[in-house]
């Protein structure tokens, strides 16, 4: 038996690849990561970069809700969806939606 793994390195290199201006790579190893591990918050943040790089905010805005469900109680994860979220809501005209998150980084700083 195998152990499964580790996401976080391979988020890292994920991360170093769209860095890179490699965003199709690092897509592809963002996909493997959530293959298996489905609720990796920060994978889904990820995607929802590689996402918003392309113009599709729309279903970036998804992956970032996504990321935030899954950012449990880790503040950081937490703040940095939230972010995300307030931008890419800013940019698809969905005002509400962007002040809600927009709040809250202010309320927690």
């Amino acid at each position: 038996k195998l152990q499964r793994p580790s996401p976080d390195s391979a988020l890292q290199y994920a991360q170093f690849l769209a860095g890179q201006s490699r965003p199709a790579e690092a897509a592809a190893l963002v996909d493997r990561i959530l293959a298996f591990a489905p609720e990796f918050g920060p994978a889904h943040l990820e995607r929802a970069k590689i996402l918003a790089g392309g113009d599709d905010n729309e279903r970036a805005a998804a992956e970032a809700e996504l990321a935030l469900r899954y950012a449990g109680t880790d503040k950081a994860e937490l703040r940095a969806a939230h972010v995300f979220l307030a931008k890419t809501y800013f940019a698809l005209q969905k005002l509400d939606q962007a002040r809600e998150h927009q709040q809250w980084v202010q309320a927690n700083p």
